[in-house]
């Protein structure tokens, strides 16, 4: 089913805050992955940790790993499933909201 339209207030953003930057590792090449963990999020993450000190971003994780730990989340060529694609817009949407300040209401 789907669900009512909403409203969302982003947060405000001044000139001298820099734009937040989410990046997703997973789930492919991740743990969880039965072809094997070729892609490891630690070091997307600690890559991303000096990227972040050096240039002042604001750099927030989505982390898919183990998205692949329940069968029907894989999909064709390895690629998430539709049931895999909607577990990843589940765990990223608190996140993204977060950062954003975005809240819900229902009209």
């Amino acid at each position: 089913s789907r669900r009512p339209a909403s409203k969302v207030s982003p947060a405000p953003v001044t000139a001298a805050e820099p734009p937040p930057v989410f990046a997703a590792c997973g789930p492919m090449g991740t743990r969880g992955d039965h072809r094997g963990e070729y892609f490891p999020c630690s070091d997307i993450w600690d890559a991303l940790a000096a990227l972040g000190a050096q240039r002042a971003l604001r750099i927030h994780p989505l982390d898919f790993q183990r998205l692949y730990e329940v069968d029907a989340n894989v999909g064709g060529c390895n690629h998430p499933s539709v049931q895999g694609q909607q577990r990843m817009a589940e765990i990223a949407r608190p996140v993204v909201e977060r950062v954003l300040g975005w809240s819900e209401s229902i009209t």
